[in-house]
């Protein structure tokens, strides 16, 4: 299934100071299938592409806030 969102979050710069960002999201989730035989069950799978505004100068820890808006993403697609 594909899927799509956007929403709005607060972030923060490498001197600690807040900024609030949009970030939109797209990509494909598989619900995962736990009922019948070992052999055609599978776990849940998905993907999220993240396109975050962030402002001018806007300096930040990569890895950090990749995944802090990678877990605020699938939140928001989970929890509708």
């Amino acid at each position: 299934m594909d899927i799509g969102g956007e929403f709005t979050t607060f972030v923060f710069d490498v001197e600690g100071r807040e900024h609030e960002v949009t970030v939109k999201y797209k990509g494909y989730y598989l619900p995962s299938r736990i009922n019948g035989s070992p052999e055609n069950s599978y776990p849940a799978e998905g993907e999220i592409e993240l396109e975050v505004d962030f402002p001018a100068g806007f300096e930040f820890d990569h890895d950090e806030l990749e995944d802090y808006l990678q877990d605020e993403a699938w939140g928001d697609f989970l929890n509708g």
